[in-house]
Parts: structure tokens; sequence; C-alpha cells
């Protein structure tokens, strides 16, 4: 399946990045950042890999935010870890589809999502990164008219970071998010919450640092 292999992809990333900080020990390349991160003005939708599915409910997503700590740990001039906790929550319309003696009214549910992301960034060109990782997700929603996204996902994204004097840094990438990827309890024809968007963010440096 197409989203497995971007997730093998991913954790390949990941391993190549800690490779290469195993083999360089030069610690004034390391750098440790905190943060925070707002992300929205995208798209959101709950999908179902299978095709030709019938009498099931219609959904379409309306709008989303995620609000976020962020932490970043620069191994060296050109890989980063990034980590942290994010709360995101997703406005999504329900079109019944029930027989036309019914009310076949749409109505809101809400998703109420906590966030583990871990990503590795690759910083290229002085001021852009591209970045891939997994998450670990939590649906704290209870809604009864959407699957639980509780499980992993993955995102991917291209970036552009300034760092300011002194040791404040600020950053935009657009990007593309998993969430329901791989969920703990799968039901059949189970729903995925994908997310594309525009992320901020602003970073503090917390250790000097070494020329």
């Amino acid at each position: 399946m197409f989203y497995n292999r971007c997730l093998l992809s991913f954790i390949l990333v990941f391993i190549f990045a800690f490779s290469v900080y195993s083999q360089q020990n030069d610690s004034s390349l390391n750098g440790r950042f905190v943060g925070i991160t707002f992300s929205s003005f995208g798209d959101n939708e709950l999908v179902r890999f299978e095709d030709d599915l019938v009498g099931f409910p219609g959904t379409s997503g309306k709008h989303f935010y995620t609000v976020g700590l962020d932490y970043l740990v620069a191994l060296n001039k050109t890989f980063d870890v990034e980590t942290g906790i994010e709360y995101s929550r997703h406005k999504m319309m329900v079109d019944p589809n029930l027989p036309p003696s019914m009310d076949r009214s749409e109505y809101p549910i809400y998703l109420n999502i906590l966030t583990v992301p871990v990503a590795a960034r690759v910083n290229f060109l002085k001021y852009f990164f591209f970045s891939a990782g997994g998450m670990l997700n939590l649906d704290v929603s209870g809604s009864d008219g959407a699957d639980s996204q509780t499980g992993l996902g993955a995102c991917v994204s291209l970036g552009v970071r300034y760092n300011f004097e002194p040791g404040i840094s600020a950053f935009i990438n657009p990007y593309m998010k998993a969430v329901g990827l791989l969920p703990f309890v799968p039901d059949d024809y189970h729903q995925r919450l994908m997310e594309s968007g525009w992320r901020f963010g602003i970073l503090y440096r917390l250790d000097e640092k070494k020329d």
C-alpha cells in the first residue's frame, strides 16, 4: 500500500539521521531550541482507503487549527530532530445519507486530537529544510460520527527558517499529514484523517551558540 511505503521511507530517514549523528561528535554543532507553533489555513478530510462503498454517511472537512509546544535538537549543520506535543481541533460536516422520508440535514462533529510528533529535518541552501516523520495520536474527542484516530500517523513538509539574534528563529512550512494512518483499533473501512496546511513557529535557543 502507498501509505505503508511512505511510512517506511520516513523510518529510513530517521535511521539515516541518527547514523550521521553517531559519527559526528563535535559538540560545537549542537543546539537545543524550544518554541510554540500554530497550524491552520488548509484542508482536512476523513477518508477510507476502500473504493466503491455504498450506504456510509459522507463527511467533509470545514476547518481546523493546531497549537503546539516544539522541541528541536540540532544534531549538526545538516540534520535536526524535532518533537513536542500538539493539540488539534477539527470541524467536520456529516451527511447522514438517510432515506428521503427522514431528516437528511448535515450536522457538525468535532475531532480533538493530542499528538506527539517525532521528525527528522534536513537543512539545505541555508534557509530551507525538508522534514519527515511519524506521530503518536490520541483521539480525545469521543465523537460518535467518526472513527477513532488514536494510533500512528505520518507527516512530510518543506519549510523556510530564519535565525534572528539573539537565539531566536522563526519558520513556516506547508505540510501534509496522515493522522490515523495506522489506527490502534481498526474497524472495517476505517476512516483516516488527512490534513494539509501551513505551520508557523517561533523557537528560542536554550544553550549559547558555540563557534
